[in-house]
């Protein structure tokens, strides 16, 4: 069974290694010895924290996939709906245990697992929008989205609930910086700033369920409201 995402979360971080080939963009997973199987429909469940962000319908569900290296090791489940423009990372395991420096199972960094995964569902880069983070169990992450909820009055104590963090609120930086989660989702805007459309995060929205911590990041494009002034 593969362990939740928060299992190293460091190399969901922006290291690639010089030499490594997912240095060059859209490198596909077979490319590292990789499959990926699935496709049936997700559960309900599974999505439940970021559909009221995304939507849902009828025409437009989550399609449940896994990526593994052999028969037996599977690295990687997530979800998708290109139509949502969603992608959702379930569970994440590419070390064999949870050191710092562990031995990887794979070269290939998350971020590109996570582009070359949405791709073949047959989203488009250009105008992907959600990412999910579900079950978080990273001790850092917890303890921040506690810090951020206690800082709107909001009580963690009492699930469900949520708080969202824009561009220009005071705790951005920090929730940006501080969170395993975003550095590794910005590393990927930053390598992939081309394919992206210059997309960068919007806001960033912390879930917390009777039962698990979630994280949700909106992105957003030039031309669109509130998109930096780089100039």
């Amino acid at each position: 069974m593969t362990s939740k995402v928060n299992r190293l979360v460091s190399f969901y971080e922006d290291k690639a290694k010089t030499g490594d080939v997912a240095t060059s963009p859209n490198v596909p997973i077979a490319a590292y010895g990789l499959r990926r199987e699935g496709g049936a429909q997700a559960s309900l469940a599974d999505t439940a924290f970021i559909e009221p962000y995304t939507g849902h319908s009828e025409n437009a569900w989550y399609s449940n996939y896994k990526v593994s290296l052999g028969p037996l090791n599977a690295l990687c489940w997530y979800v998708v709906s290109p139509l949502l423009r969603s992608y959702v990372t379930m569970s994440i395991r590419l070390t064999k245990d949870e050191e710092i420096g562990s031995e990887r199972y794979t070269k290939m960094r998350y971020r590109d697992m996570m582009v070359d995964n949405y791709l073949d569902a047959g989203g488009d880069l250009r105008t992907w929008q959600w990412m999910g983070i579900a079950n978080i169990a990273n001790i850092v992450t917890r303890k921040l989205m506690r810090e951020v909820l206690e800082g709107r009055g909001i009580d963690h104590k009492e699930p469900p609930c949520s708080a969202e963090v824009l561009r220009g609120d005071k705790e951005f930086a920090h929730v940006l910086d501080g969170n395993p989660f975003t550095r590794g989702i910005q590393g990927l805007l930053r390598k992939y700033e081309k394919d992206m459309g210059k997309a960068k995060i919007k806001r960033v929205i912390f879930v917390i369920s009777p039962f698990d911590y979630h994280m949700i990041v909106e992105m957003y494009r030039p031309g669109e409201n509130g998109y930096p002034d780089e100039t």
